[in-house]
């Protein structure tokens, strides 16, 4: 059972748990997989596994006071690394491809490529600017 079946199933998916969802990618993950990552969560019963799933949206909500950087960063590399197990172009792992493609801003570019070539546009338009004066 996935994590969003076992929510939906409980009564408690929100739009809260979606919006904080579409970072981490938790709500894909089997339960068994989210059990062996995370491996304190396999002594636990359905409720008490229901009230941990439940703190972890509520401290990876960035809006939250108590919001909580390392969980949440935590978090975000296990919904990334589902991707994986997933074949074709749906693979979207960004942790191994030394790229900077979090924004999709520049995808598959890398970091320095895009700085120099703003420099240089930049460089262009100045040098335009005062040359017509």
């Amino acid at each position: 059972m996935k994590v969003r079946e076992f929510l939906i199933k409980n009564n408690v998916l929100n739009q809260e748990i979606g919006n904080v969802d579409f970072h981490m990618n938790l709500l894909n993950i089997d339960l068994d997989e989210l059990k062996r990552r995370i491996p304190k969560l396999k002594e636990k019963n359905e409720q008490e596994l229901l009230d941990y799933i439940i703190q972890i949206y509520k401290k990876c909500d960035s809006s939250n006071p108590e919001y909580d950087t390392n969980l949440d960063e935590q978090m975000v590399k296990i919904g990334l690394r589902l991707f994986d197990t997933i074949p074709g172009p749906y693979n979207r792992n960004k942790w191994n491809t030394g790229l900077f493609e979090d924004d999709g801003f520049g995808f598959g570019t890398e970091p320095t490529s895009l700085y120099d070539d703003y420099i240089d546009k930049t460089n262009d338009l100045e040098n335009n600017f005062y040359s017509k004066r």
